[in-house]
């Protein structure tokens, strides 16, 4: 379980220091374009990239810190242990759907890779955005698996 933490919040800090990067990137495109009447080539590209990569790189540890949207229609109109197994078999679906995603996203890296895809502006290649999606999916369907196997062994959350 320290491990999960600690690569979920390394991450995190990564998805941190994005956004530090993609503030300063949008900061100095406005600064530029208010004062010389210039910006920088490709910096909404930049931005895009930034941003999935930050979204991506910090699902893991929202999950982890429970801090995303969760709709409990269903577990929270049940008793107590009731809503807490069908929360466990939601996170255990949801893990397998997210393993889905990341090998699809995975495969579709590869096959842009072999056909030399790159951003229009920059001429960046896509696969390695792609890779970083499909990173983030596998580890959040990882921790949702752990959560799901803790919630129906009684054990804490990681």
């Amino acid at each position: 379980m320290v491990v999960v933490h600690f690569l979920a919040g390394g991450l995190n800090r990564v998805a941190g220091a994005i956004l530090f990067f993609m503030m300063l990137l949008t900061l100095i495109d406005v600064l530029l374009r208010k004062f010389w009447s210039q910006s920088i080539l490709g910096g909404l590209e930049l931005t895009e990239f930034m941003l999935a990569g930050m979204v991506f790189c910090a699902l893991a540890q929202a999950e982890i810190e429970d801090r995303h949207v969760r709709v409990d229609l269903i577990a929270g109109r049940n008793p107590a242990r009731t809503g807490k197994h069908l929360t466990a078999v939601v996170q255990f679906l949801s893990s397998l759907m997210m393993g889905a995603i990341s090998v699809s996203s995975l495969l579709y890296a590869l096959s842009i890779r072999a056909a030399q895809e790159v951003s229009l502006d920059l001429g960046i290649p896509r696969y390695p955005l792609i890779l970083v999606a499909a990173l983030g999916c596998a580890f959040l369907g990882f921790v949702m698996l752990i959560q799901s196997w803790t919630s129906f062994s009684g054990m804490r959350r990681p």
